[in-house]
């Protein structure tokens, strides 16, 4: 979550600067999408508190 928050504030501060309130929500979607990947990711994985998916 800390890579995905760090990718998603670099996203914040390059589009915010050259496309202004669209860039804040492409940014804004940009980090929802991230952390539905790595939710996704971590649920599939069994990692964190899913471990009775596998059994």
């Amino acid at each position: 979550m800390v890579l995905v928050a760090i990718i998603s504030i670099l996203c914040l501060f390059t589009l915010s600067s050259s496309h202004g309130y669209v860039g804040i929500w492409v940014a804004l979607a940009t980090f929802m999408s991230l952390r539905a990947l790595a939710g996704f990711l971590r649920i599939g994985t069994g990692m964190g508190p899913w471990g009775f998916l596998k059994s």
